[in-house]
């Protein structure tokens, strides 16, 4: 015996309904994922390095720190005229670019070269590259003559709770009474602490060296919240430069302050290979 034509009619307004929800929902998802994963996303974390130099080196190091570092650190890079067509010519920029994981910055012109470690120092102690990386809070910041070790145990997520953290000097300054203080070479940088040192401080009455100004006027900040430096044990893991530690997460000027120990380096870390052409301040 049939089904009655209004029994059919029924069933068939049903699965319309059913079907019409289904697309509903596809589409909601949709709009979700296109909404918040299809835009670049506001990161916490951040990378950095200032180069107006075409170094042949370069884009290699910039390949291996965005490897390192992965998509939760975006490297910015603050370049001059002198390279703009190092990275135009290279499609792993341009695929690095269009999905985030580079940022270009042309450098101001009248910073396009860094003769000295002053001219470093007056760029870096303005607020020109700190406030082009906000929002983000933290910003690991490197040169060319760095190298993070992929061998190593540690990640920059480790020293996060730090508002300045890089190799502990060998030779300390005193800044306000205040001796303890890191190398910037490659430094992992609390960027609202940076900016509160810019406006409280002035860096042509304080010590030469911008990275030994930042992290010894740091301390110096009472108002909450106050910000912590690393003891220099707690920064050993960090990198090493002028003090040694075996086995830490980078290393700056490796040639310059430890010869001695290139090859034990090398074991560890080939990628020092990389930064060969890469010396650039004497900080």
């Amino acid at each position: 015996m049939g089904q009655r034509p209004f029994d059919r009619n029924y069933k068939g307004i049903l699965l319309r309904r059913r079907r019409t929800r289904a697309v509903i929902i596809l589409c909601l998802v949709a709009l979700v994922l296109f909404t918040y994963l299809g835009r670049p996303r506001l990161r916490p974390t951040v990378a950095a390095i200032v180069e107006g130099r075409e170094l042949q080196n370069l884009i290699p190091l910039l390949t291996h720190f965005s490897g390192f570092l992965g998509p939760d650190w975006p490297i910015h890079v603050f370049h001059s005229e002198r390279n703009v067509k190092l990275f135009s010519s290279s499609a792993w920029v341009a695929k690095q670019v269009e999905t985030g994981g580079i940022v270009l910055h042309p450098l101001p012109n009248r910073t396009l070269d860094f003769r000295t470690d002053v001219d470093a120092s007056r760029f870096l102690t303005s607020d020109f590259m700190w406030r082009r990386l906000l929002p983000a809070t933290h910003v690991l910041l490197f040169q060319a003559d760095s190298m993070v070790c992929g061998a190593s145990q540690h990640r920059p997520e480790d020293f996060l709770q730090y508002a300045f953290v890089g190799a502990p000097i060998a030779q300390h300054i005193v800044f306000g009474g205040y001796t303890r203080s890191f190398n910037g070479g490659i430094s992992l940088r609390h960027i609202p602490s940076i900016l509160r040192v810019i406006e409280e401080f002035d860096w042509e009455e304080g010590p030469g060296p911008e990275d030994q100004f930042f992290s010894t006027a740091i301390a110096l900040l009472t108002d909450p919240p106050a910000p912590r430096l690393p003891t220099e044990d707690e920064a050993a893991p960090f990198s090493v430069e002028s003090v040694w530690y075996s086995r830490p997460m980078a290393f700056h000027q490796v040639r310059r302050w430890n010869p001695t120990r290139l090859d034990e380096v090398l074991d560890y870390c080939p990628e020092i290979h990389l930064t060969e052409a890469g010396h650039q301040f004497a900080g």
